[in-house]
C-alpha cells in the first residue's frame, strides 16, 4: 500500500545565500511479515528512508536545499507499506505526524 502528499509553499524575501530544510517527523512500526519506505522530495531533491520487517522507530527525514526568492517548492512525501508475499495479516504503521520547514 502507498500513499502519497503533495504541496506547495511559496517563498518570499529571504536573505542571500539562505537554505531552506525541510523535515518529516513521526514513527514507524512493522512487524515480521511487513517493510516500510518513506520518500520525501522538494523540487527534485529527494531523502529517501526504508525500514526492515519487525522495526520500531522514530524517524526525522530531512531535505535541504538553496532558498531562491520568488520560488515555489514542491513537497511530496510518498509512504510506502510492503506486505511479504503469500502474507495476508500483516501489519504495519508509517505515519508522519508533523512537517517543518525552517530558513538556515
Amino acid at each position: 500500500m502507498s500513499r502519497s502528499f503533495p504541496l506547495v509553499v511559496p517563498l518570499t524575501g529571504t536573505p542571500q545565500q539562505a537554505a531552506l530544510q525541510f523535515q518529516a517527523s513521526g514513527f514507524v512500526v512493522v512487524d515480521q511479515d511487513t517493510t516500510a519506505t518513506l520518500t520525501v522530495s522538494v523540487n527534485g531533491h529527494r531523502s529517501v528512508k526504508s525500514w526492515s520487517a519487525g522495526t520500531r522507530d522514530d524517524f526525522v527525514q530531512t531535505v535541504a536545499l538553496p532558498a531562491a526568492p520568488g520560488t515555489d517548492y514542491r513537497l511530496t512525501v510518498a509512504l510506502e507499506l510492503r506486505q511479504r508475499a503469500g502474507k495476508t495479516e500483516a501489519t504495519g504503521h508509517l505515519n508522519v505526524l508533523a512537517i517543518d520547514a525552517a530558513i538556515v
